[in-house]
């Protein structure tokens, strides 16, 4: 019996010591899964001796181990983040990047470019391969179909353009004077024509992009091909037919601001647009880079290039049309009677449109290798500078010939008023005159020898024309406008 109750209680035991093991794997498997799901921390914690030290190998943390380890963390140069876990996580503002011209700077500014060239050199190497890949069938298709859909979108939308100004041509030519010495009228014309032209060029766009539509292939990098293509020649027709065609003027020679001949404004202007022309495509080619992403040392680096070659274009057009340059800041009239001021700001105009050339490429050109924001605005500075004087001449001068309209009108209601009074005046003089002279003839009949008669003189009839409005210091006002914005 005893026996039985010893093997008995030895199976037991063994079954208890079974089930422990058993207990003790299944800790040890549940810590080894919880270690992989945080693995992270604790492998990063192993991986750094100081690290290691907070928690101790038993994992209890004692007092003041964290101080320890801070101070053992300054020792070794190592940096230490302390994230408090409800803290609110903060915003980091960017800071303000600027650029100075140090050598430092430009030796950074020259690798970079060295390092453009060498990524172009590569990406213009590799683009038939990088093009296929961004077809869905690997194949260049899609480059062919996007250029197809594009230039037809907007030839069909030029057609349109051409029909449209032709109608309004033809249905408001009235509004076009021959002999218009007003610059208000001058103005009012342009304006009208040039927001003409703006809404045929909307309908081009529009037209283009409808056929884009009807004829897109679900390609992403098509889309943005057609896209680019359309915008870019859309912002090249406003700039040439809207802004500089109307500015010029060179086939309404009564309606031009400028003081330009004929055979000089149509010389400006087709110089002008070639010159836009081929700044044009090369913004084109640039966007078509960003916009697809293909490379970004090749989209900087050709805007770099396109920059140098416009910025040559615009300058040699600049030394070309000195001339004319001079005559459209010195204005109508002699030279000779112009103030001295404005004869020397005449004369500096080519010098300062160089210099700002070359100023701008060059800073603009390190702001773009050195990655830094705002190398595209120095160069579109002037555009917009020299739309917004347009704008701000057109608005001055339409203003100031509202206050010289008002000025005529009420002098005009001035001498009306005027002379109805005198009128009124002379003819109650001349009907007392009248009733005098019946009373004389009969006093003339009572009249003795050597008596004395009074004898009425006639009143002078007023005069029917009434004097005209002299518009005083406004030839100086249009001058002084004139000068001060478009100068």
């Amino acid at each position: 019996m005893s026996v039985r109750y010893r093997a008995i209680g030895k199976n037991m035991q063994f079954k208890v010591i079974r089930l422990g093991t058993f207990l003790l794997r299944l800790t040890l498997f549940i810590a080894a899964a919880t270690a992989i799901v945080a693995g992270a921390p604790r492998i990063a914690l192993a991986a750094n001796p100081l690290l290691s030290k907070v928690g101790g190998s038993s994992g209890a943390q004692q007092p003041g181990s964290l101080d320890s380890f801070l101070d053992e963390a300054r020792k070794a140069g190592s940096t230490v983040i302390v994230v408090k876990p409800d803290e609110p996580k903060k915003v980091e503002r960017p800071e303000a990047v600027g650029m100075s011209l140090s050598s430092t700077t430009l030796l950074q500014a020259r690798a970079n470019v060295s390092k453009m060239f060498h990524n172009t050199r590569l990406f213009v190497t590799g683009l038939p391969a990088i093009l296929k890949s961004e077809g869905s069938d690997g194949s260049l298709f899609w480059v062919t179909q996007a250029l197809a859909t594009a230039f037809g979108g907007l030839m069909l939308g030029t057609l349109l353009f051409r029909a449209t100004a032709r109608w309004g041509r033809d249905h408001f030519g009235y509004v076009y004077n021959p002999n218009e010495k007003r610059r208000s009228g001058k103005l009012q014309y342009l304006l009208g024509r040039a927001g003409w032209m703006l809404l045929s060029t909307g309908i081009m766009f529009v037209t283009a992009i409808l056929v884009a539509v009807v004829f897109d292939t679900g390609e992403e990098a098509s889309r943005k091909t057609i896209f680019v293509i359309i915008s870019t020649y859309a912002g090249y027709k406003i700039f040439r037919h809207v802004i500089l065609y109307n500015f010029l003027a060179p086939d309404v020679p009564a309606h031009r601001l400028v003081n330009l001949s004929n055979e000089a404004a149509h010389r400006l202007y087709r110089d002008w647009s070639v010159v836009l022309g081929v700044s044009a495509f090369i913004i084109g080619i640039c966007r078509w880079i960003e916009e697809l992403e293909l490379n970004n040392d090749a989209q900087r680096l050709g805007f770099i290039v396109g920059m140098l070659i416009s910025a040559v274009m615009f300058g040699a057009l600049a030394i070309r049309h000195r001339n004319e340059l001079y005559e459209m800041r010195l204005g109508s009239g002699d030279p000779r009677k112009k103030p001295a001021w404005r004869r020397v700001l005449a004369l500096s105009v080519l010098p300062l449109i160089l210099l700002y050339l070359a100023v701008a490429w060059f800073v603009s050109s390190i702001r773009l290798s050195l990655g830094l924001p705002g190398g595209y605005l120095l160069v579109g500075a002037p555009i917009i500078v020299f739309v917004v004087a347009i704008l701000a001449y057109g608005v001055a001068i339409y203003l100031l010939e509202l206050i010289y309209e008002a000025r005529a009108t009420a002098f005009r209601r001035e001498q009306i008023l005027k002379s109805l009074a005198e009128h009124r005046a002379w003819r109650r003089a001349q009907a007392a005159q009248e009733i005098a002279a019946n009373r004389n003839e009969d006093e003339r009949d009572l009249l003795e020898d050597g008596e004395e008669m009074s004898v009425h003189t006639p009143v002078e009839r007023p005069k029917d024309r009434p004097r005209e409005f002299t518009p005083a210091f406004k030839d100086f006002f249009e001058n002084a406008i004139q000068a001060v914005i478009l100068v």
